[in-house]
């Protein structure tokens, strides 16, 4: 996989993954989180604080001191940066000010690898919140789960290498997930309010923590971006992916 460093805004058109940039920074309800040198605090190698691409006042922020990932400036396989899970401990950080809200169309993107889960949970949550009721993540079973109270979306993808997963809610009862820019598996979730949200390198069970890197997280508040009237803003989205850290785009 060939990628690229970026730091501060996009602002050259003619560069091709600053142009793949201008139809995502255009989706209304966007955060957007990388860990561009001038886009985070850094403590030693622990990043304290990503601030949003996308210009709003959102950050993550760690949930305890001690629960920082670690800056990757060349994350393996990408070829740029990267927060880096290094499976020692709860690493963990808190969503501020994205506006996400469960109970409406919303969509949820980033880029990831797993490495490896450093105790015998095999499950490993990538978003989710408080009390578990609603997360994204690896189950059991290697596949990639959108769970929302009793319902839940499976994707079977492949972990041995970088990829992008979307997902999202149509306000009702409906999600979607999609990996890779690959066609989206939609199934029957609760629409129920979720609180306390979390980018995280836990795993289920108390102690289980998960090995890898991950980056391009995006909250999108509104939207549900597997909708065919937002076909365009989710052709973009894969676009960027693709071009800045060659994950196909399907």
């Amino acid at each position: 996989m060939a990628g690229f460093q970026l730091d501060g805004y996009f602002t050259d058109p003619l560069v091709p993954y600053e142009l793949a940039s201008t139809p995502v920074m255009a989706i209304p309800g966007l955060s957007w989180f990388q860990p561009a040198p001038s886009l985070i605090a850094v403590s030693g190698s622990d990043v304290t604080q990503l601030n949003d691409r996308a210009g709003g006042a959102a950050t993550l922020t760690p949930s305890n001191t001690d629960r920082e990932a670690l800056y990757a400036a060349d994350a393996p396989d990408i070829g740029g940066s990267a927060l880096h899970f290094d499976g020692v401990g709860a690493k963990q950080y808190l969503i501020n000010g994205s506006g996400l809200d469960t109970t409406g169309p919303y969509t949820v993107s980033l880029v990831a690898k797993y490495v490896e889960v450093t105790t015998a949970s095999p499950n490993k949550m990538l978003l989710g919140s408080a009390g578990n009721n609603w997360f994204l993540g690896r189950t059991a079973a290697g596949n990639m789960r959108l769970n929302s109270g009793t319902g839940q979306v499976n994707v079977a993808y492949d972990e041995s290498k970088w990829f992008s997963v979307v997902a999202s809610f149509d306000g009702t009862t409906t999600a979607s997930v999609s990996i890779s820019g690959g066609a989206p598996v939609t199934g029957t979730v609760q629409n129920l309010a979720s609180s306390g949200f979390v980018l995280s390198g836990i795993s289920s069970g108390g102690g289980a923590y998960w090995e890898g890197y991950i980056n391009n997280v995006q909250i999108i508040d509104g939207l549900d971006l597997h909708a065919e009237a937002n076909a365009a803003r989710l052709a973009a989205l894969h676009a960027f992916n693709e071009a800045v850290y060659g994950v196909p785009a399907g």
